[in-house]
């Protein structure tokens, strides 16, 4: 089985090599750059399975990193353990609301950032990783902590995910990319789901992507709206992932 990539952004040269030395001990592939804007060109063009970042670093520092790469439909879903010396429950909030998975704090734990590393990078099956992914689904909505869950959660079923966060950027992404599925947010900028789905299936080249919903709005009336304008399944959050993958499979 292929090692699992880990990009360490961490500008402390000693601290790096401490890292690395561990990481290495436990079989993981290891990159590591020392500022913000190597740390988000390293991820894009690496795409690791897990990322360990430090706050403090030069070049915009590590929340820039932070929230840039949940941004981005390349590198939304990947694991993000930020690392730093900044002992204050704000910013720990700050960052989480941000997109990563755990705030760990300084000075260097080596049992505790193995143990976090090990409880959240991906690890599909050996099946699934020898045939590559499954298909590739976008998803449309401007939660991006919700779409950061969904995306893992899709990625470790080995899905490949593609992310928009409005009504104008689903539409682009869905001709550009040709997902197999899609799995749309009703409540969207630039028009709502309705709007969305009634533009694809106005085009021969995507109207016969399917589509599920995943809302929040509890509408008997709506649900029945969207089931007659064609969605394969309305689905109401918080999802049961057990029943989400069932439909997707049936659905693609």
């Amino acid at each position: 089985m292929k090692k699992k990539k880990i990009l360490v952004i961490e500008d402390d040269y000693d601290l790096s090599a401490l890292m690395i030395r561990h990481l290495h001990s436990s079989d993981y592939n290891v990159l590591n750059v020392g500022d913000a804007i190597q740390g988000v060109q390293f991820a894009r063009k690496e795409i690791p399975d897990l990322i360990i970042l430090d706050l403090m670093i030069p070049g915009g520092g590590g929340l820039n990193v932070l929230e840039r790469l949940n941004r981005l439909s390349e590198t939304q879903s990947i694991p993000i353990i930020v690392l730093t010396g900044i002992h204050d429950a704000e910013m720990k909030k700050k960052v989480l609301e941000a997109g990563a998975i755990e705030y760990l704090e300084k000075p260097y734990n080596a049992q505790e950032l193995l143990r976090s590393v090990e409880e959240h990078i991906v690890e599909p099956d050996k099946a699934q990783e020898e045939a590559g992914s499954v298909g590739k689904i976008l998803i449309v909505d401007d939660d991006t902590d919700f779409v950061k869950k969904l995306s893992l959660d899709l990625h470790r079923a080995n899905y490949t995910t593609f992310v928009a966060y409005d009504v104008d950027q689903g539409m682009r992404l869905a001709r550009e990319e040709k997902p197999a599925l899609i799995i749309l947010d009703l409540l969207l900028p630039g028009g709502g789901g309705f709007t969305f789905l009634k533009n694809l299936k106005n085009l021969v080249y995507t109207q016969n992507i399917p589509v599920i919903v995943l809302t929040a709005v509890k509408d008997e009336e709506y649900r029945q709206k969207m089931m007659e304008a064609g969605v394969k399944y309305y689905i109401e959050k918080p999802y049961d992932l057990s029943f989400l993958l069932n439909a997707i499979e049936v659905a693609i």
